[in-house]
């Protein structure tokens, strides 16, 4: 597998006039209006971010590995984000996927690594103190995670499911007749 440099999500970088009105106003412009507390509904999105990451990452081990078993799927579903991360680049059958696509992968799950990560400095910033994190560091963390997470199933439904497929010995690898 590529070992290139991890792909570093950066923290919101918030200008130096950014206040609490502009806050508002970018946070209500990407997730709309709602009568909760806009940080209650920033926690909301957070989940629901880490929940789309964590359903892009099953489903692509799924597609992968192609569990026999229930327990084999279970397995997959217990498994915590970053072990399912890990367990992408443990798969037996990626050995035989060109480099270029050993490549996509590994951004694929640098992407995910980094949107996860990102989600865990901001949840802990949120909760040592609250107001230190602005609405829009919220909404990028949110929209990072579930963009990561889209990425990553494009990725398996468009390259990694044909490569990780059994080869029919009539078909070749590119989809030709072999005769």
């Amino acid at each position: 597998m590529n070992t290139k440099a991890p792909i570093q999500l950066p923290l919101t970088d918030v200008p130096a006039d950014w206040d609490e009105q502009k806050d508002v106003t970018e946070f209500t412009y990407r997730f709309g209006e709602d009568q909760r507390d806009a940080y209650e509904r920033g926690l909301c999105e957070i989940e629901h971010g880490l929940a789309r990451l964590d359903e892009s990452l099953s489903y692509g081990l799924t597609v992968l590995l192609d569990p026999q078993t229930d327990q084999q799927n279970r397995a997959i579903e217990g498994l915590t984000i970053p072990g399912k991360i890990d367990l992408f680049r443990q798969a037996p059958n990626m050995k035989q996927f060109p480099a270029s696509s050993l490549q996509r992968l590994e951004e694929d799950l640098a992407r995910c690594t980094a949107a996860y990560r990102v989600s865990d400095h901001v949840l802990g910033q949120f909760v040592l103190a609250r107001g230190d994190v602005w609405l829009v560091e919220i909404a990028d963390t949110a929209d990072g995670m579930v963009t990561a997470g889209f990425l990553l199933k494009e990725s398996v439904n468009c390259e990694y499911a044909r490569l990780a497929s059994p080869v029919d010995s009539t078909i070749g690898v590119l989809g030709q007749v072999v005769l």
